[in-house]
């Protein structure tokens, strides 16, 4: 399986099909980018909640 958060598609690669879905907001995908909530609340500079 491939996943684009940015484009909200799910890639069944073996099964050549693809699922849309709404994509995630930009707050969450900064979460994931950084490795989760804890180390984003963690990171040095203003807490920003976009």
């Amino acid at each position: 399986m491939e996943v684009d958060l940015e484009r909200g598609i799910l890639y069944n690669i073996t099964k050549d099909t693809k699922v849309n879905y709404q994509p995630l907001p930009i707050l969450m995908k900064t979460i994931l980018e950084e490795g989760g909530l804890i180390p984003y609340v963690k990171k040095p500079g203003d807490l920003k909640l976009v």
